[in-house]
């Protein structure tokens, strides 16, 4: 097996840098910034939520299987990946591509949900009294931006 040559290791780092140590899919929540395939890239990807040519920094962590998948979502919605002449056609473009990204973020949101509820579930039955620990209480808005006071 041979070792990974300068450049896979600065891309690498790069990438790793962009992208974070700790981010995970935002569609399937798949998490493993530093696994290579046999062609050296990593599994996670910046997804150019609406393509680079319309928006540079809208940008979201997608593993490639997604990436692939909702970029080709963007090209059946009639998302241009070309530059934009306008200040108009930027917006349109920009606006179709959220308008195509967006039903895969509430699929993802429903499945978080759902494993959330079974989660719950299993807790009531193995272990009853969980609900009245105090973790278990939950927050508010109000009790996250009253901690960011007291730091």
């Amino acid at each position: 097996m041979s070792s990974p040559n300068v450049a896979s290791i600065v891309r690498a780092a790069r990438r790793q840098r962009r992208i974070g140590p700790d981010e995970k899919c935002l569609l399937c929540v798949y998490a493993n910034p530093v696994a290579l395939s046999r062609v050296n890239r990593t599994l996670l990807d910046e997804h150019h939520v609406s393509g680079i040519a319309n928006s540079e920094d809208l940008t979201v962590v997608l593993c490639r299987n997604c990436h692939a998948e909702v970029t080709e979502d963007l090209r059946q919605g009639g998302v241009s990946m070309k530059p934009p002449t306008t200040i108009i056609d930027r917006a349109i473009q920009l606006l179709k591509g959220l308008q195509t990204f967006w039903p895969k973020v509430n699929s993802a949101i429903g499945d978080v949900v759902l494993w959330l509820e079974g989660f719950a579930k299993g807790l009531d039955r193995d272990y009853p009294a969980w609900r009245d620990m105090p973790e278990a209480a939950g927050w508010s808005v109000g009790s996250v931006e009253d901690e960011d006071e007291h730091r």
